[in-house]
């Protein structure tokens, strides 16, 4: 790793390609499993939610998957060579999720371990900030942490507005 005076990564090390990495993982499984709850959400609010969620996601997905191109000159390269390649005809309007009813306490389940999900990329966030003294970079975290903080409140005010018990002082 490249050490600047102040003891930071400098971005274009391997270890701030693989964070970046990390966090376009996070940012898939996000998708996939928002996707999910939707099928088996049967509150309008609640899918609404989620779906907004979606999007934010995608679009955190992207502002990475660019950041990274532009710091690993291979990915930007394979970037190229794809895109000049390959012609996709049309953009289609498949949606990864549909209208269902399964068991609610699956979905339950499953909103807490995305919220936990939320908190472990803000955790993860945390760690690029610490140790990354590349302004740009720093300040897509510190836009996107603010989305995923906006999450954790969302999907904490979905989770109780389907679970029939109490999580105390949470109204």
């Amino acid at each position: 790793m490249i050490y600047n005076q102040d003891n930071k990564i400098n971005i274009i090390s391997t270890n701030s390609k693989t964070y970046i990495k990390e966090i376009l993982i996070n940012k898939l499984d996000s998708i996939n499993t928002y996707s999910d709850f939707i099928k088996i959400a049967d509150n309008i609010d609640v899918k609404n939610i989620l779906h907004k969620i979606i999007i934010e996601e995608k679009e955190h997905y992207g502002l990475f998957l660019k950041t990274l191109q532009e710091i690993d000159k291979e990915q930007e390269e394979i970037n190229y060579e794809v895109n000049s390649s390959l012609h996709l005809i049309q953009k289609g309007t498949y949606k990864d999720y549909s209208i269902g009813k399964e068991n609610r306490n699956l979905l339950l389940v499953n909103l807490r371990n995305a919220i936990k999900g939320e908190l472990e990329i803000l955790i993860l966030y945390e760690a690029l900030l610490d140790n990354i003294d590349n302004k740009k970079i720093a300040s897509i975290i510190e836009t996107v942490s603010k989305d995923e903080k906006r999450h954790v409140e969302e999907l904490t005010r979905a989770l109780i507005t389907l679970d029939e018990d109490s999580y105390g002082q949470i109204k």
